[in-house]
């Protein structure tokens, strides 16, 4: 069952490209919002990141500007600015994740397009911030995750690696866009729009806060968690297969040493995190010795049916978009593409009252640039003259 569109009314424009500004985007045309997702002539970069079969509508475009209308506009045009100013005079929210000034030198930037309709809420996702010697860099999550020390190394005599998933693209649109809500929010109090900030690094350091939580006094500043703790590991079984084990609390910990027939493992000294912390790599021995002993499926089945947490690795996404119990929950669902056949995607991240979103697939390049400026007030004879100027396609 989907939701009944609670975001329907909203109009939103979207200058964004690749997956932070997209995924903003695309959470709200989930919610039934009507999203346009502005690309130039060339289209999206995210069509870039692609595969053979996929060609032009690439992976990151066909994930993150899904449930969305699609409309090409060239911002380098005169033309193509005016086009935005008169979209963004009727939109209730524009979201860009463009270097930090950029649109501001096309004049499209916030108090520019604020003069013209003071309702707009206008969110901008940027690499570094907006304040502070780095603001003005280009920037990507690989480059925030360096900084940020999400880059690590494997084992201590190898050199650090990059993360295999994304840190802060991810993460900040949903920082955004629950701004945006709050911004929408405020906006019926006070008739007024905002200009929503953040960043791939504010959001990577949101992801790492608890590294981040630091008393100066503590002689153990930077220690906490950082050479594991007992009863939490990445272990093999013995059919070659891997499981991360979670005995967090002390009752999952002593659990697991009973199941074990650990009984040093219950000693005094283990009882706390805080102890199984500072003997974490000689716990983890025996836990990997008694784990290797059985086939994965029997050693999840086990702890799980005793109340201990353990989950399979799954190392390759496809296995997850076949996994039944995903497809049954709604996790996983199918898109219908109008020249690339069926997808499988992740579904809608979240539910109200049991129901989801609906989806459909990311539009092709301008598929729907007539009807939206259409929609908008612009005249066929208006958009025969921009198509003919190139401003827009």
């Amino acid at each position: 069952m989907t939701i009944d569109s609670p975001l329907r009314g909203i109009r939103v424009i979207e200058l964004s490209s690749m997956i932070a500004g997209p995924i903003v985007g695309r959470l709200f045309g989930e919610l039934g919002a009507d999203v346009v997702h502005v690309e130039p002539p060339y289209g999206d970069d995210g069509r870039n990141s692609t595969t053979e079969f996929l060609g032009s509508e690439g992976v990151f475009h066909s994930m993150h500007n899904r449930s969305k209308r699609g409309l090409v506009v060239d911002i380098k045009q005169p033309d193509g600015r005016d086009v935005i100013r008169r979209l963004a005079r009727e939109a209730d929210v524009l979201i860009e994740n463009m270097t930090v000034g950029t649109l501001d030198d096309l004049g499209l930037g916030y108090e520019a397009l604020r003069a013209e309709n003071p309702r707009l809420v206008y969110v901008s996702i940027s690499a570094w911030g907006r304040e502070g010697p780095l603001a003005l860099l280009p920037g990507y999550d690989i480059l925030i995750q360096g900084f940020t020390g999400a880059v690590q190394s494997p084992a201590p005599d190898l050199p650090p690696v990059l993360s295999p998933s994304l840190v802060g693209d991810p993460v900040a649109p949903l920082i955004a866009a629950f701004a945006t809500l709050v911004a929408l929010r405020d906006r019926d109090a006070t008739g007024e729009g905002t200009h929503v900030t953040t960043s791939l690094l504010q959001a990577a350091l949101h992801m790492r806060a608890t590294d981040g939580m630091i008393a100066e006094g503590d002689p153990g500043v930077g220690d906490w968690g950082s050479s594991g703790v007992g009863g939490l590991a990445v272990l093999e079984t013995a059919d070659g297969l891997f499981v991360v084990l979670c005995a967090w609390t002390d009752e999952h910990y002593r659990r697991l040493c009973e199941l074990a027939d650990f009984e040093h493992g219950l000693a005094e000294q283990f009882e706390t995190r805080l102890g199984r912390m500072e003997h974490a790599e000689a716990l983890n021995e025996v836990f990997a010795h008694w784990v290797g002993t059985m086939d994965r499926g029997d050693l999840v089945a086990l702890l799980r049916r005793e109340g201990i947490p353990i989950a399979p690795v799954n190392t390759d996404p496809r296995e997850l978009l076949r996994d039944a119990g995903l497809r049954d929950a709604g996790m996983v669902v199918p898109i219908d593409h109008p020249t690339r056949g069926r997808f499988w995607q992740f579904g809608v991240p979240f539910e109200l009252d049991g129901r989801r979103g609906d989806v459909w697939p990311a539009p092709l390049l301008g598929e729907h640039s007539d009807d939206v400026l259409r929609e908008y007030g612009f005249g066929d004879q208006e958009i025969a003259d921009l198509r003919q100027s190139g401003s827009v396609a």
